[in-house]
């Protein structure tokens, strides 16, 4: 049959383009990870009806998942034309010198204190801000009110953890990368913080258009055009914007597909990119087509904020 008996005793599956065997049952009557695994693969797609399995791990074991889907096909277990398994492997993250991130006092630095540090450093930088927007309304005569704790609190934990998200996935995942706080969150680059504060502004351009949010703007332009809603690309830059955005779903399916989420944080960043060379080109407000480049606009808002939605980012009203 499919499992084959060495004469140690050991009963292993021999699966073809592979020199070594997957072992099913130790000579001691042990089982290993290949063992478990396969039957874990079984269940699920036996009794739980999963039609596609997704195993993350580090590149270091796609050996073991192609030997596991090929021993599984074999015997029966998965189907080619109802199943699909994926090995989505990654590599590795290190510090600024190149090794294994670590303590200064050389222990392994957990998760949750590299993920708590991002939002902790961006409360300071946020905080650093509002004094120096505050000291210089002073020096005007001006009041300047500025955010509550609670909104800096909150706008700290949505980029902080944001940054580190984004910086992970918008890396080629096989690859290793040098873990950088500094670079993260940066406003300069392809960063969650610049793709927040793009949002920011695009936000804005609606309430100086005297609308508070992008439901009240929809409204009013459906109520002010009842012909329907539009938009008229006539500048080089629109076209550029347009044009990227119609590009939106076809990037869902190749991330989705090839399993690959830097495709879609490299669709945000050029996005970005053409909203800021159509914003510095155009006048939006004082336009003739006004209606036209704030529906632009908001559709841009719109598609960045769901795009960071698929990442597991989330976005700010305002900064």
């Amino acid at each position: 049959g499919l499992v084959s008996s060495t004469e140690e005793g050991a009963d292993s599956v021999f699966v073809p383009a592979f020199t070594y065997p997957f072992m099913i049952q130790k000579r001691d009557g042990g089982f290993t990870y290949d063992t478990t695994d396969l039957a874990a693969l079984r269940y699920r797609l036996d009794e739980e009806n999963v039609e596609r399995v997704i195993y993350v791990t580090d590149v270091g074991q796609e050996g073991h998942f192609m030997m596991l889907f090929a021993a599984a096909q074999d015997a029966g277990y998965m189907a080619a034309e109802e199943h699909r398994c994926d090995h989505v492997g990654f590599g590795l993250v290190v510090g600024a010198d190149g090794k294994k991130l670590k303590t200064r006092a050389g222990e392994t630095i957990r998760l949750v204190d590299l993920l708590d540090e991002a939002p902790r450093r961006s409360y300071e930088e946020s905080v650093k801000r509002e004094e120096d927007k505050r000291q210089k309304a002073q020096e005007k005569g001006e009041t300047y009110e500025g955010l509550t704790e609670e909104e800096l609190q909150q706008n700290a934990n949505v980029i902080g953890y944001g940054a580190v998200k984004y910086f992970d996935l918008r890396q080629n995942r096989t690859s290793s990368y040098r873990f950088s706080y500094d670079e993260m969150l940066s406003l300069k680059g392809n960063t969650a913080v610049g793709l927040i504060y793009a949002y920011v502004r695009m936000r804005s351009i609606a309430r100086k258009a005297g609308v508070a949010n992008s439901d009240d703007l929809l409204t009013e332009l459906e109520a002010q055009h009842p012909e329907g809603l539009s938009v008229a690309l006539n500048t080089e830059t629109e076209w550029a914007l347009g044009l990227h955005l119609m590009r939106f779903s076809t990037t869902i399916d190749a991330m989705t597909e090839e399993l690959a989420p830097n495709k879609m944080t490299d669709f945000l960043y050029e996005l970005v990119t053409k909203f800021n060379a159509f914003y510095l080109q155009e006048s939006i407000l004082k336009a003739e087509d006004r209606d036209d480049k704030l529906l632009l606009c908001e559709v841009t808002a719109k598609i960045l904020k769901e795009g960071l939605r698929l990442l597991g980012i989330g976005v700010l009203e305002k900064l």
